[in-house]
């Protein structure tokens, strides 16, 4: 049996506070959530770029040979971009 406390019912009072804690608590539990997201975009994005650049710094600091003698491959600026590129495409983290 509900207690009618000023006209109103207990079962409807009780709704009514559940609903204001429900709207305090989404917003909060929606930023945890995005920023859990954030971070894991965060984390992903560093160790791509990390990967890239490692990748780069090994391919200028190379000497190759183009048939007529041995050249430093930090003169090729094609050459580092591209190896830059395509390290985001194989398993940067086998080592």
């Amino acid at each position: 049996m509900a207690l009618n406390v000023g006209g109103v019912n207990s079962k409807v009072r009780e709704h009514g506070v559940g609903m204001v804690e429900y709207a305090i608590i989404l917003p909060l539990r929606l930023s945890l959530i995005m920023g859990i997201i954030e971070f894991g975009r965060l984390t992903t994005t560093f160790a791509a770029v990390s990967c890239a650049s490692r990748e780069a710094a090994r391919r200028g600091a190379a000497v190759g040979n183009d048939g007529l003698g041995t050249f430093a491959r930090f003169k090729d600026c094609v050459g580092i971009r591209s190896a830059a590129t395509l390290s985001k495409h194989v398993g940067c983290f086998v080592t």
